[in-house]
C-alpha cells in the first residue's frame, strides 16, 4: 500500500514552512524567498498542504470505496471517482 511515512504530518512548531512526521523526522521543507515577507503565506500554504497529504490520501481512498459500493451511482459520479482513481494512483507512485 502506502510506503511515505506515517501521519499524521504537521507543520514544525519553530518553522510552518517544514514539515515533520509522526516520528519528528523532516518530511519536506518549503523552499522559497525567506528574505520576502509577502512570499511567508504562500510558503506556509504550501507546508500545510503537504501536512495535510496523509489525510487527504485516505479520505480519497475512503470516498473512492463507498462511491464504488453505492449500489446505483449519481450523475456525474464516474467522473468523480476517475478524478479520485488518478488521484491517488499518483499518491502511491503507480501512475496509471
Amino acid at each position: 500500500m502506502a510506503k511515505h511515512t506515517p501521519g499524521p504530518w504537521v507543520t514544525s512548531a519553530t518553522d510552518d514552512t517544514v514539515v515533520i512526521d509522526a516520528t519528528g523526522r523532516e518530511v519536506a521543507a518549503i523552499d522559497g524567498d525567506y528574505n520576502d515577507p509577502d512570499t511567508w503565506p504562500q510558503m506556509e500554504a504550501n507546508a500545510r498542504l503537504i501536512a495535510a497529504a496523509p489525510e487527504l490520501l485516505e479520505a480519497a481512498r475512503a470516498a473512492y470505496e463507498w462511491l464504488d459500493n453505492l449500489p446505483i451511482r449519481p450523475s456525474g459520479c464516474t467522473d468523480r471517482m476517475l478524478a479520485l482513481y488518478y488521484a491517488i494512483s499518483n499518491a502511491e507512485g503507480r501512475n496509471d
